[in-house]
């Protein structure tokens, strides 16, 4: 099974379009930091967050003195990520994981040091690969999130939606 430490912006999607729970019915382990549920969400999406924890779906990294030492020298070296970004960088790479994130400047940054770095739409992928979501679905869903998420690849978008409506 596939480790993966998500950023905020993908739960954020992922709530918004009423799927975040399908995440957890891919064959992948989900983890994020205490810095993105603590930091980055309003108290609705923590609260959804916090319960997939309780629930053993999500694992919530909490950082310890030393690793926040740590990952406040990436956040003081790497001046365009913030210190939550920092944080799942820092936890992707000493885990080995997929990092999972649609923030540009983390992105191009963790695939710099030869991370392996997801988004949004290889989640779409996955969920179309495993048939969590009919491809209906995944096509309102992906037109949707145009529309809330103006930051997305619209091209890689639209041809998902076009393969998926033949």
């Amino acid at each position: 099974m596939k480790i993966v430490i998500s950023d905020t912006n993908i739960f954020i999607d992922l709530i918004e379009l009423d799927i975040f729970e399908g995440l957890f019915q891919l064959p992948l382990e989900i983890k994020t930091t205490d810095f993105v549920v603590n930091v980055e969400l309003d108290e609705v999406k923590q609260a959804v967050i916090l319960q997939a924890a309780l629930q053993k779906k999500i694992n919530i990294i909490e950082s310890s003195a030393e690793e926040m030492l740590e990952i406040e020298q990436i956040f003081k070296e790497v001046t365009k990520l913030s210190f939550t970004d920092s944080s799942v960088y820092y936890y992707a790479k000493n885990e080995k994981a997929i990092l999972l994130s649609g923030d540009g400047a983390l992105r191009k940054f963790a695939e710099e040091k030869k991370l392996e770095v997801r988004g949004i739409i290889w989640v779409f992928d996955l969920f179309d690969e495993h048939n969590v979501y009919s491809r209906k679905v995944l096509v309102e869903k992906m037109e949707k999130l145009l529309e809330i998420n103006s930051r997305l690849p619209k091209k890689e978008c639209e041809r998902r939606i076009k393969k998926w409506t033949q």
